[in-house]
């Protein structure tokens, strides 16, 4: 089987599924830190993987909108699946 290039937009989308694994609510600005990116960046991201069902992003209105990134129930099976491969090209 031919080799598949791995783009870094993918890699972030793992990244960000591997932080989100912990299941508590964190923010894009949050994880831009960490992950090394910018936020909007990360939120494009994300938005991807919202529309796959394996992330909830929310919007929380109080003094200014803020979004809330969560990992979802098949988000979470999915990563816990395929952590070792998941992993494994993260560290490439």
């Amino acid at each position: 089987m031919e080799e598949i290039t791995i783009l870094r937009s993918d890699l972030l989308k793992l990244r960000i599924l591997k932080y989100l694994f912990d299941k508590k609510d964190h923010t894009p600005s949050e994880l831009s830190i960490i992950l090394n990116t910018n936020g909007n960046t990360l939120l494009r991201n994300s938005k991807f993987l919202e529309l796959l069902g394996l992330i909830e992003i929310d919007l929380k209105k109080t003094n200014g909108n803020y979004y809330f990134l969560k990992i979802t129930s098949f988000g979470y099976e999915f990563y816990q699946k395929n952590k070792e491969a998941i992993n494994k090209l993260i560290e490439k």
